[in-house]
């Protein structure tokens, strides 16, 4: 039997804090990282952002990912996302106070709020990509063997493995929607004052 620490799981997602059972995903709290360590999420970010490819839903089923590098703002604002920080200045600072970060190239991107505004502006597609298949990493790790594979199936079923697929992938594309459009709000709204 793994540890907890083996596994990857944050204590609280052992504890059972979550309901991760069956082929349907969890309620997700804002911040992932009650549900594995930091290191962790940061690692499946940056594969994701590998695979975000930016062409958005109809691209999400593929595995391939080979030759491709992650772009350093992506993984960042994902990063950030998924432990519920959405707003621009908030993501900035984050990079001078996430130990995580400070340890990684990311900390010297020497970034400033409109920036990553104009990132996810430029590169929504691909962001949301990116958090889906974190989500989906994320789900895989606290829920293993409850999940469809890409391309699952026999290869007389042609495109029926892919539909189903994306059937799985849905609640996780919409989640991944759900954060960029509530850093799109927040951001709009600190506009205001």
């Amino acid at each position: 039997m793994r540890t907890i620490v083996e596994s990857g799981l944050h204590p609280a997602a052992a504890q059972g804090s979550i309901v991760a059972t069956g082929q349907h995903p969890p309620q997700f709290p804002a911040d992932l990282s009650s549900l594995v360590p930091k290191e962790v999420l940061l690692r499946q970010t940056r594969a994701a952002a590998i695979r975000g490819c930016g062409n958005s839903w109809m691209n999400l089923a593929t595995a391939d990912a080979a030759g491709r590098e992650a772009d350093e703002l992506l993984v960042l604002i994902a990063y950030c996302y998924l432990q519920g920080m959405y707003h621009s200045i908030d993501i900035v600072r984050r990079l001078d106070l996430d130990p995580i970060l400070i340890e990684t190239s990311l900390a010297e991107m020497g970034l400033v709020p409109e920036q990553v505004r104009r990132f996810r502006r430029e590169h929504r597609r691909a962001l949301t990509d990116c958090l889906t298949h974190a989500l989906v990493a994320v789900w895989q790790q606290i829920s293993p063997g409850s999940h469809p594979q890409p391309g699952a199936g026999s290869a007389t079923d042609g495109l029926v493995p892919s539909r189903l697929y994306f059937g799985f992938l849905e609640p996780f594309y919409l989640h991944a929607q759900d954060r960029v459009d509530r850093a799109v709000v927040l951001d709009s709204m600190a506009l205001d004052y």
